[in-house]
């Protein structure tokens, strides 16, 4: 799956968002949020999209395009703990792509 993106807003330290550009998705904005809490920050993704397709992409979306992008989150955020020397964490089955909260010690 490839797309182009452009970020759209920014404010430094606190969020940056990101919009696609064509791609699989009619609609897709990702909102990056940090804020300090408790020695550390807390890293909260915020992602609304909407499928090209209708009902079809719906369909897709339920069989296929979710997973995916379950898929993807979860590698990202344990990439991240992998780079940074953080302990491995284990995302329940009910991970959400709407809004993930993930609490990361100061780097």
């Amino acid at each position: 799956m490839t797309f182009k993106s452009e970020i759209t807003r920014v404010e430094t330290g606190a969020l940056f968002v990101d919009c696609t550009c064509g791609g699989l998705f009619k609609q897709w904005t990702h909102e990056h949020h940090f804020t300090a809490r408790d020695n550390g920050t807390v890293i909260e993704d915020i992602v609304r999209y909407e499928l090209k397709g209708g009902i079809i992409g719906r369909l897709l979306h339920e069989f296929i395009i979710g997973r995916q992008l379950l898929a993807m989150f979860r590698y990202r955020h344990s990439r991240f703990d992998e780079l940074h020397g953080l302990a491995s964490r284990q995302h329940p089955a009910h991970f959400t792509l709407v809004t993930i909260n993930r609490v990361l010690p100061d780097l």
